[in-house]
């Protein structure tokens, strides 16, 4: 008789992590592909390349879609739109037949693996921003992220549009010009800067993923010591701090309470995490690394989610954490 099968899938805007696992939290596969932004792909776009991906993991292994016993997919825009909150289980149940299915925004899984299934806080950001918090009870409360217009405070999309704010006042001399305005000018291949509005409008504008991959420009000119710039990333923390302070509020935590994160942004280290931790040092909140990633998160509930018991989820985190890198597709 063949093991049953577990999936996790950390559905991005971006990309999206796959990891397959037994029902002891080995994992089988592993590997990357791109986003599953509901808004927009569509339902039939979500659905086709979740089907793709996973056939790609289940082949090798001699195996199909009615093995896989249980599903967790952390996934973009959930509890945003009333149609997608009932379709995205919709779609996963029509994919696999035999398992229970559990859709659930993307920061959740953030939380599942950064804190283990346990309680506290966590804090996304990404192409987009996010927080999170689970108390008593299985008591949740969100925070941030509702829509790129008006909202991602702190996010790699945020960042990235102030790394385009600060080249164009370097470009007209209302700043002086840093080592981002020849890292921006480098990216784009511009040989005639005059032409920047252009390529953003062709390039960048209405493409949230686009605009945050100019995060990076603008942390190697904080790291250059470009002051505008790192006063970009003490703003952003602040932003994050706010939210996680609404989380902290809103549960009403009585002890201290656990802090974890997850995103792209969080890689530049010291820049966002320093101004992170002084603006939240007055409560108590202690930040900590993530013990897992997202995906990571999102298989170990897709495993533990019938299994409470605090040694078997000890095992089955280890076996997960146990696995080696990803592999990008």
């Amino acid at each position: 008789m063949k093991n049953i099968l577990m999936l996790g899938i950390d559905g991005g805007g971006t990309k999206t992590r796959y990891m397959l696992g037994d029902a002891s939290g080995h994992v089988l596969a592993d590997i990357t592909a791109l986003g599953l932004d509901y808004q927009s792909l569509g339902y039939d776009g979500v659905e086709s390349r979740i089907s793709e991906t996973v056939n790609k993991m289940l082949e090798p292994l001699g195996r199909g879609f009615t093995d896989i016993a249980s599903v967790c997919a952390g996934m973009p825009r959930i509890g945003e739109f009333a149609e997608w909150d009932v379709k995205c289980g919709e779609l996963l149940k029509k994919l696999f037949p035999e398992a229970k299915v559990h859709c659930v925004n993307d920061v959740q899984i953030g939380l599942y693996g950064s804190l283990c299934l346990g309680r506290g806080i966590h804090l996304v950001s990404g192409t987009g921003s996010i927080a999170i918090g689970m108390g008593l009870g299985d008591t949740a409360y969100r925070c941030g992220g509702w829509h790129e217009d008006f909202s991602d405070e702190g996010s790699g999309y945020r960042i990235g549009l102030k790394a385009w704010e600060l080249f164009s006042k370097q470009f007209d001399g209302r700043l002086p010009k840093t080592c981002l305005y020849d890292l921006v000018l480098g990216k784009t291949g511009l040989t005639d800067p005059t032409r920047f509005v252009e390529y953003f409008e062709m390039h960048l504008a209405n493409r949230r993923d686009a605009v945050a991959s100019y995060q990076p420009l603008l942390e190697k000119s904080a790291l250059s010591g470009d002051r505008m710039a790192v006063e970009v990333y003490r703003q952003a923390a602040e932003e994050l701090a706010q939210m996680a302070l609404a989380v902290y509020r809103a549960l009403e935590w009585k002890t201290p309470v656990e802090l974890s994160y997850s995103g792209g942004v969080f890689r530049c280290g010291g820049l966002i995490l320093d101004p992170l931790k002084e603006a939240l040092k007055s409560y108590p909140i202690v930040v900590l690394s993530p013990r897992m990633q997202p995906a990571q998160g999102a298989l170990l509930y897709a495993v533990c989610s019938e299994n409470t018991d605090p040694a078997f989820r000890e095992s089955a985190a280890r076996n997960i954490q146990s696995a080696a890198e990803y592999e990008d597709v």
